[in-house]
Parts: structure tokens; C-alpha cells; sequence
């Protein structure tokens, strides 16, 4: 309950901007919770929302990137779903518009299935960078990418996001 109270104070610094404050709340919540062997990823999505407020891809890569694997994306569902919008909105940032386009449809086919919503303020910064690569390809191109995201099979969702996070690794735009 702790980490959890220490992330939520971290979303009230983010979203009136005072961003120090929210990191330090969110990396406090996010050592308490692998010090008693519970999941990070919420914690890992705000540092990494954090990091795409300031453009900086390289750092929210780092955080997005965060091992996908097929337990995780089977069991986790809506952390796995936070960490893919995110893993696309930094594609997007780092001009690999195809890919942010099928990580887009992806993240929303798990959105969908777990009958989520991200908060306004959250969405609409994915949301900043996902416009880079509507823009790029254009609505049509981009949508029919989203789809083909949309209808992989786990075996390929695991495949895709790590040759992603690979690709951003290996090579981010700053």
C-alpha cells in the first residue's frame, strides 16, 4: 500500500509538472516494490512518461523495454499493455513510424481486451508522440500497421517488442 500511495503522490507531482518530485516518488515506490518481489511496471510507465515529456527517448526506452515476455504478457496484462503504448509512443519519438504504428495496435488490442483506460492527461501525452507517426505514414497506412499489430499472436507480440526494444537500445534518437 505504501508504494502504491508513494506512485499515486508521484502522478500529483507529474501532472502539475513539478517532475523532480515525481521521480523521486516514483523510484521510491519502485525500489520498495522489488525489495518485497512485486511487479514494477506502473512504476516503470510514469518514469518513462516522465522521460517522454522531456523527448528524451533514450531514457524512456530504458524503461519501457522492461523484459516482455509471454508470462508477462499473458498474466499482466494491462502492466504489459502500459509498457507497449509506451514502447510505441518512444518508436514514434525515434522516426520508426511502422513500428510505432504496430506497437500502437498491439498496445490497444490489449487495452481493449482488458477493458482499460489510461488516465486523460496520460493518454494524451502517448498520444503527442503516436501523432509523429499518423503524420509520417498517413491516417490510412497507419491504421492498416495498427491492424496487422492488432491481430499477431503472443509468440509474435514477443518477438516484436524485443527486436523493438533492441532497435531503440541500440539506437535512440536523443
Amino acid at each position: 500500500e505504501i508504494a502504491n500511495d508513494l506512485q499515486e503522490l508521484g502522478d500529483i507531482y507529474r501532472y502539475q509538472g513539478a517532475y523532480a518530485h515525481a521521480e523521486q516518488y516514483y523510484t521510491e515506490s519502485l525500489v520498495l516494490c522489488r525489495e518485497h518481489g512485486l511487479g514494477p511496471c506502473s512504476q516503470l510507465f510514469s518514469l518513462g512518461l516522465l522521460a517522454l515529456h522531456q523527448n528524451d527517448y533514450a531514457l524512456a526506452g530504458q524503461q519501457f523495454t522492461h523484459p516482455i515476455n509471454r508470462e508477462q504478457l499473458q498474466h499482466a496484462g494491462s502492466n504489459a499493455a502500459l509498457l507497449l503504448s509506451g514502447l510505441a509512443a518512444v518508436a514514434a519519438g525515434t522516426e520508426q513510424a511502422e513500428r510505432a504504428a504496430r506497437l500502437y495496435g498491439i498496445a490497444q488490442a490489449m487495452w481493449a481486451a482488458h477493458n482499460i483506460r489510461l488516465p486523460a492527461f496520460d493518454q494524451a501525452e502517448l498520444e503527442r508522440h503516436i501523432q509523429l507517426s499518423r503524420e509520417q505514414l498517413g491516417d490510412a497506412k497507419f491504421k492498416a500497421l495498427a491492424a496487422e499489430g492488432s491481430l499477431m499472436s503472443l509468440e509474435q507480440v514477443v518477438a516484436y517488442t524485443q527486436e523493438v526494444g533492441k532497435q531503440i537500445a541500440s539506437n535512440p534518437k536523443e
